[in-house]
């Protein structure tokens, strides 16, 4: 299985934090987000790993993965206007893909296994999103939210709902069958958002079988600069 790590956005919600450095390598508890998120990977046996990211950070990116075995692929933007977004950068980078995908966003933060999650994969050979029970709903409308039925089939997914209808949040964490790669490109050539993954779920309900899976442990997006403060020096992955 291959792995993409989405590192392409320009984070200016945490400005002036990510003016020089990408939020995917922010410091947390001692080493950037990207290491903690490796750990887990190597944990479930994942080792062909390559990040997107942009040419604004390139350089920065180059010199963090020097030692590492990891590739990088850019995209040839230098500010949030120019942007491929997140299936923007998948339907460019599809055709280079060779096995299934497992897509992780690169500000994710979770001590969970990843095993699971690719064995219900492996087992069902369908798209499979990854989900958190969140505990505070009053945060849920700044999620995708996802529900699911007794099989654990995604049947309904709501990009940030005003009145969200469970607590089931999308992580940033999904698999894909390398058959099911070309919808990233049938999904742009129709004209639909490149940004948000949500709304590539919510497109995908109506063309295919989407299942979903259920992470237990803990999980944060880091989507602000508060989130990042509480989580700087308190971590333990």
């Amino acid at each position: 299985m291959q792995v993409v790590i989405l590192a392409g956005g320009f984070a200016k919600r945490m400005w002036p934090l990510t003016l020089e450095r990408p939020k995917p390598l922010l410091p947390v508890s001692g080493k950037p987000i990207l290491e903690w998120i490796l750990e887990r990977f190597a944990e479930a046996g994942l080792e062909d790993i390559l990040i997107t990211t942009n040419s604004r950070f390139e350089q920065v990116f180059r010199e963090w993965s020097e030692e590492r075995a990891l590739r990088l692929w850019i995209e040839p933007s230098q500010r949030e206007e120019e942007k491929l977004g997140s299936i923007g950068a998948m339907e460019r980078l599809s055709s280079q893909l060779k096995d299934d995908v497992l897509v992780v966003a690169g500000d994710n933060l979770f001590d969970f296994s990843l095993r699971p999650f690719l064995e219900f994969f492996k087992q069902k050979r369908k798209i499979l999103v990854g989900f958190y029970d969140y505990p505070e709903e009053s945060h849920l409308s700044q999620y995708g939210i996802g529900e699911l039925d007794g099989q654990g089939r995604l049947v309904a997914f709501e990009e940030k709902p005003e009145r969200p209808k469970s607590r089931l949040v999308s992580t940033g964490i999904y698999a894909f069958p390398k058959e099911k790669l070309g919808l990233f490109s049938a999904y742009i050539r129709e004209g639909n958002n490149p940004d948000a993954f949500g709304y590539f779920i919510k497109w995908l309900l109506g063309k295919e079988e989407v299942y979903g899976w259920v992470f237990r442990g803990r999980w944060f997006d880091i989507g602000s600069l508060a989130v990042y403060e509480k989580l700087r020096d308190g971590w333990k992955g």
